[in-house]
């Protein structure tokens, strides 16, 4: 990812009538840049507490899938929900 967002230099290098040598060191410099940016990245994106989702939870929200039913709150009846979806009121 870093290398892809950074690597513009190197593709303006080796366009343009540079001398190899210049256009290595093009491409030296932005593989450091990618090192930085996909450090900057990091610090963005990470955190110390655990993510609250999983591949299986990602999975049965894809599909809708249900392990239990939901929790009724004392003291009011349980409202059946319908499989497919809600029909349209017109």
């Amino acid at each position: 990812m870093g290398e892809f967002g950074t690597g513009f230099p190197v593709f303006l290098a080796i366009n343009s009538q540079m001398p190899t040598w210049l256009q290595w060191c093009v491409g030296s410099l932005s593989l450091v840049f990618a090192c930085v940016w996909i450090r900057v990245l990091a610090e963005l994106t990470a955190t110390q507490t655990e993510p609250s989702f999983s591949l299986w939870k990602l999975f049965k929200g894809k599909f809708r899938l249900r392990t239990a039913p939901p929790p009724t709150v004392a003291g009011q009846a349980s409202r059946s929900q319908p499989d497919g979806p809600r029909p349209l009121r017109r």
